[in-house]
């Protein structure tokens, strides 16, 4: 028993050493009184609130334990309509200071002497006017830019004109410029100008992609260094300047290396022999959760002769164990997120579903999920449905 003992104190105590203690402290300045501010934590692109507290003379903090650093957090308020948008920040330091002396949120004054954060600072500084100019318009304008975004995706769109997208987007491509000029000057040094190249990469496989992006992005993408190249971030902005080949249906199905949950490894061929719907998916993802439950009733109806194989986009081992807490049957990641396996099936968003025979060959896919549809796709395709033939 004493042995038992002096184990699980030793794991407690190595589990201990291996998380850093964090303190946020946070002064705004003539903020309402019953303003509460928010704090999240981000893994890839998802984020989620871990923390709240309102303001008791101006002031805010949160304390906490990290088991990875730096980490991207952020803060945005609520009950006050004089404060708009939201600021994001790295924690690696036990103290990090946040200074609110202004109405922009994203303009809070982050103190800290973690490399990051002061990187962060010199793009905040840079693009300030604009942000400024930016989050004031989508708060003062929230509704007409909703209103707008619906008409354009609309089957009969009613409104000519969209100015306040226009203005919206006008905005954005100034402070995009302004950041890939800093990247240009100083290169690419951590994670925070890593996150901005990120975002300019996504740009080029939109037909409106500006003149010349893909020559800057790609000029400063063979400048990283080594280790941002083969983070998750890095291999994603690899993918979108040199895409993989696309599989197609007919053609036979891409494969890659999966873990799962236990870290076993896995691949798509050592499920071939019945039908496979591949699932991608993120815990993000609205429609991606709203799937859940009907695959798992497909996967146990036709446990026999179809595996339902579910793979998340996510970057973080710790992230991704938690979004399948709760969820059952054949869940894997390769950690790779829109640089993955996904890119093979051509990535245009999530959830996006993949049906590959038992052969190996690619008998469908598409994006998007709505009730009834895996029934209504399966059977014309498989012979799962009581002997149908496709």
């Amino acid at each position: 028993m004493k042995k038992c003992s002096v184990f699980l104190f030793l794991l407690v105590t190595l589990a201990a050493v291996g998380q850093k203690e964090y303190r946020i402290e946070g002064k705004v300045r003539n903020a309402a009184g019953n303003t509460v501010v928010q704090l999240l934590v981000w893994a890839g692109n998802m984020g989620k609130v871990i923390g709240s507290d309102t303001l008791k003379d101006g002031r805010f903090s949160f304390r906490g334990k990290l088991e990875e650093v730096p980490l991207r957090m952020s803060v945005f308020v609520e009950g006050d309509s004089a404060l708009y948008g939201n600021l994001s920040f790295w924690v690696g330091e036990p103290l990090t200071k946040i200074e609110g002396d202004e109405p922009c949120v994203a303009l809070w004054k982050v103190k800290s002497k973690l490399r990051q954060q002061q990187e962060e600072n010199r793009f905040v500084k840079n693009s300030a006017r604009i942000t400024r100019e930016y989050e004031r318009v989508r708060f003062d304008k929230e509704d007409e830019y909703v209103a707008e975004y619906k008409d354009q995706h609309s089957k009969h769109p009613k409104m000519k004109d969209y100015p306040v997208t226009r203005l919206f987007d006008s905005l954005s491509a100034l402070k995009a410029e302004a950041d890939l000029k800093i990247l240009e000057e100083q290169a690419v040094l951590s994670e925070v100008g890593l996150e901005r190249l990120y975002e300019h990469a996504r740009k080029l496989r939109s037909p409106q992609c500006p003149p010349g992006l893909r020559e800057r992005v790609e000029k400063l993408y063979l400048r990283l260094d080594p280790a941002l190249k083969t983070t998750a971030r890095g291999n994603e902005i690899h993918i979108y300047l040199y895409p993989v080949k696309i599989c197609e249906v007919g053609e036979r199905l891409a494969d890659g290396l999966l873990f799962d949950r236990e870290g076993g490894e896995h691949h798509l061929s050592d499920y071939l022999g019945k039908y496979i719907l591949l699932d991608f998916w993120s815990r993000g993802c609205g429609p991606c959760l709203m799937a859940q439950p009907e695959l798992e009733e497909l996967a146990e109806k036709f446990r026999d002769s179809l595996h339902v194989i579910s793979i998340s986009l996510e970057v973080s081992e710790k992230g991704w164990k938690e979004a399948i807490r709760d969820l059952k049957g054949i869940q894997l990641c390769d950690f790779k997120g829109e640089g993955g396996l996904i890119a093979s099936y051509g990535f245009d968003g999530i959830p996006k579903f993949v049906v590959i025979g038992p052969d190996g060959k690619i008998l469908d896919k598409w994006t998007g999920y709505g009730k009834g549809i895996f029934e209504a796709r399966l059977k014309k395709l498989c012979k799962i449905y009581d002997g149908e033939n496709k």
